[in-house]
């Protein structure tokens, strides 16, 4: 056993891998001691053995139930032997049928209060996000925040260009277990193609729910193999329109499947996360352009342009797209080595970042990426323009885009 996945082969030997019986919320213990007295009478007055008499544990099983209870009911009111075990009286199959209807009636009930109060907690769980400032903080606290709507798991990821990025995970009492599959995620970046159910989501710009899991080929197989999941709804994260990411969810410690009210769930708060989205960016982006303007006081760099639109490609999860002047890089100063590539537009964001004064951890919450990457990147700039240090590479880069932006 790997030492980095001890939690993932524990709860897989734990877990036979069996299907989910329950679906979407709980039955209240009140209704289903009233359904359980239903269920006592229908199999004392009906033919039992035509229907499955068993414990109901959500409200579509429950419903469903005494649907089928009710239907029974009046075949044997209508004469029909097969669906009474004796001659029930009359009166005792109407009192049953009467009672069909009060506890569907009270389930009906319940579950209107269920919805209304998952509602509020969607509002509770999105106020949680008001405080955040920054868009490094709002993936860091998201996850811990949709747990809040009665999810056990959540999974927040970023959509690179095509490639689907799972960045932050959260599970309820379990962070050993997130901290191991996050890792498998990082490792297993996918490409949204045909037959994923998230680049149908991404295509339809709708939330879904996947199901089969352990069996399905239209989801993440590493992560599907490793969380266990039977079930689990996924929302598009839509920040001015566009697909940014994913926000997942599952009740793997509840043992249920996803149903539609736990896609309205998530999809409520998801559409409230791309506001905070757009907020947390700008205020990153403010403070970048103070960090600018500080450097440029102490003569360290020049103001760093800024565009008020949004980027879905290599340059994060969801950040402001930096202004590319040119699409030439032009002359290179002295040092540079005879036929050196241009920097790479990643290399040309790293760039900017610096210019902006931020440091190598700066960089990396960011763009989403290792501080080992952003250190890689920093060695490619230094050699590609003949730089000794990294206030003298912003300098020189400083100068290349004042004489693109003088030749126009």
């Amino acid at each position: 056993m790997q030492a980095d996945a001890q939690r993932i082969e524990v709860m897989k030997a734990q877990d036979p891998g069996n299907p989910w019986d329950a679906s979407g919320v709980m039955v209240l213990s009140a209704n289903r001691r009233e359904i359980r007295e239903v269920i006592a009478t229908a199999q004392r007055l009906l033919a039992w053995d035509e229907m499955p008499f068993g414990e109901v544990r959500d409200f579509k099983a429950a419903g469903e139930m005494l649907s089928t209870i009710a239907a029974m009911t009046k075949e044997a009111l209508r004469g029909n032997p097969s669906a009474a075990e004796h001659l029930a009286a009359s009166d005792d199959l109407v009192e049953l049928l009467i009672k069909v209807k009060t506890a569907g009636d009270h389930l009906h009930e319940a579950q209107l209060a269920q919805h209304t109060a998952g509602f509020k907690v969607v509002r509770d769980a999105l106020a949680c996000l008001h405080g955040v400032n920054s868009v490094a903080e709002l993936i860091e606290g998201t996850p811990a925040a949709v747990c809040l709507l009665g999810f056990d798991r959540v999974i927040l990821s970023r959509v690179d260009e095509s490639s689907w990025i799972p960045e932050n995970f959260y599970f309820v009492g379990d962070p050993q277990w997130a901290a191991e599959v996050r890792v498998i995620g990082h490792e297993n970046p996918l490409t949204l193609g045909p037959g994923l159910i998230e680049s149908e989501s991404a295509r339809r710009k709708v939330p879904l729910i996947a199901t089969n899991v352990l069996q399905s080929p239209h989801v993440h197989r590493q992560i599907a193999d490793a969380t266990l999941s039977r079930s689990y709804a996924v929302a598009p994260v839509m920040p001015e329109g566009r697909v940014a990411g994913f926000l997942h969810a599952d009740c793997y410690f509840q043992r249920r499947n996803m149903e539609q009210f736990d896609l309205e769930m998530l999809s409520i708060f998801t559409e409230g996360f791309g506001y905070a989205l757009q907020r947390a960016s700008l205020l990153d982006r403010m403070a970048k352009l103070k960090s600018a303007v500080n450097s440029l006081a102490n003569g360290i760099s020049s103001v760093v342009e800024e565009s008020s639109g949004f980027e879905l490609g290599s340059s994060g999860f969801y950040r402001e797209r930096p202004e590319i002047t040119s699409g030439r890089i032009g002359d290179f100063p002295v040092g540079q080595a005879e036929g050196e590539l241009p920097p790479t537009r990643r290399e040309q964001e790293v760039l900017r970042l610096m210019a902006a004064g931020e440091t190598n951890a700066g960089i990396a919450s960011q763009l989403f990426i290792s501080e080992g990457t952003v250190k890689s990147h920093v060695k490619q700039i230094l050699r590609k323009l003949g730089a000794a240090n990294r206030a003298q590479a912003v300098s020189r880069w400083s100068k290349i885009e004042q004489r693109e932006r003088a030749n126009g």
